[in-house]
């Protein structure tokens, strides 16, 4: 420990950062587009429209290298803008530190993407007392890789305190400070969380004084976690995949504070040049139940006014009105009820999405009450329509349940 705490006591004292003290990541990120990871195993039809969405840099896991061995991602190369924005991202379980052949497997599985591809990125959760030898896989890597790439890795705060740290640093172009995750609970009444600030504060503060390019990558997902009903013992954990959910669980669903992650944007704080910016883990897609909306990932960009609530409007479409519903938040299945306002009591409609009316018409009426569930985070919903026998205005409004 005292070991640890003079070597940081030196680089402070060595590195001398250059800084801007009123500087925070606002300024640094609204200069360029977003950038994000895409972590998704099945390239949907979904995940493709997001892609292609996407003007500024992408991180994409292309292949994994688990404890059954290696598995390929099937990404569509064609979905992206600029092949040249694009990182490649291999994940690597810990064990194949102790593989002599990782370095060659991982040169020749780089080697079937396409030639504009120029970045390669390691995803791989080294034990911190191992990071001396992670250093030297990334020098025997460099040396083998092509000429034309770059490599950066992933790395966690608790990488920081370790003398070895600096090790990896002659062999990559930067790394990526992961601050989110997740530490299993054991009971569903023990403290969990995405994203520790304190803990996430520190080690951004570390980074900018070692004087290093580095990136963050914040949380834009959640996870789901299942619990026993009787003992509150903890069972799974689940992201997009749909778990069979039985009587006998009981659901936690775990994110990050989003006024904090707000604030630890929008904090000035003293930048130096090698700070580069943040990736957002995940980009979200249009299927997903746990990512939060696009909008709002580019509101706590920018440092916007975060208004979180669910909201509902009309839409003149020719003769009719359409309903929609948005959520860019809020990943708890709310019973909703929308109110509807109308001068004229008759007219056609029509509702979708397992929304219906609150009460009993008769052929012919409006409804005037509405009610489903709240569609998941993502882009306004369409859920019916309505044409009133007069060419009259529709005032609409929306209440959630508090479960």
């Amino acid at each position: 420990m005292k070991f640890t705490t003079l070597f940081f006591v030196l680089v402070f004292m060595g590195c001398k950062p250059e800084t801007n003290e009123q500087m925070n990541l606002v300024n640094l990120v609204n200069s360029k587009p977003l950038s994000f990871y895409i972590w998704q195993r099945v390239w949907t039809n979904s995940v493709k429209q997001a892609v292609r969405s996407e003007l500024g840099e992408l991180s994409v896991l292309t292949s994994e290298f688990d404890r059954q061995g290696l598995t390929t991602v099937g990404v569509d190369w064609t979905s992206f803008n600029s092949l040249s924005k694009v990182t490649a991202v291999i994940r690597v379980h810990v064990n194949w530190l102790d593989h002599p052949d990782l370095v060659s497997k991982l040169v020749k599985e780089f080697n079937k993407y396409p030639r504009e591809i120029s970045e390669l990125q390691l995803d791989l959760d080294c034990p911190t007392r191992r990071l001396g030898e992670y250093g030297k896989l990334l020098k025997h890597l460099k040396a083998e890789l092509p000429k034309r790439v770059s490599l950066s890795v992933t790395v966690l705060p608790s990488h920081l305190n370790s003398s070895s740290f600096n090790n990896l640093f002659p062999s990559i172009a930067y790394y990526v400070l992961q601050v989110h995750g997740i530490e299993v609970p054991k009971k569903i009444d023990d403290p969990v969380e995405l994203m520790n600030f304190k803990v996430a504060e520190n080690a951004f503060q570390k980074s900018i004084y070692l004087n290093f390019p580095f990136k963050v990558a914040l949380p834009t997902y959640a996870y789901r976690l299942f619990f026993d009903k009787g003992s509150g013992r903890f069972i799974r954990l689940s992201a997009e995949n749909s778990p069979v959910i039985k009587p006998s669980y009981r659901e936690k669903i775990i994110s990050a504070d989003l006024v904090k992650l707000q604030n630890f944007i929008t904090k000035s704080r003293p930048l130096s040049l090698a700070c580069q910016g943040i990736v957002w883990f995940r980009l979200p897609v249009s299927q997903d139940s746990l990512t939060y909306a696009r909008k709002l990932v580019g509101q706590l960009a920018k440092g916007e006014q975060l208004d979180l609530k669910p909201r509902v409007f009309m839409k003149l479409n020719g003769s009719r009105y359409d309903l929609f519903v948005e959520n860019i938040s809020d990943f708890r299945l709310k019973k909703v009820k929308i109110s509807i306002n109308c001068e004229s009591q008759l007219g056609d409609w029509d509702l979708i999405r397992s929304f219906s009316t609150a009460e009993d018409i008769l052929p012919g009426q409006l409804p005037k009450t509405v009610v489903g569930q709240l569609p998941s985070p993502g882009e306004p919903v369409y859920v019916g329509w309505f044409r009133p026998l007069k060419n009259n205005k529709i005032k609409v409004s929306i209440e959630c349940s508090k479960k």
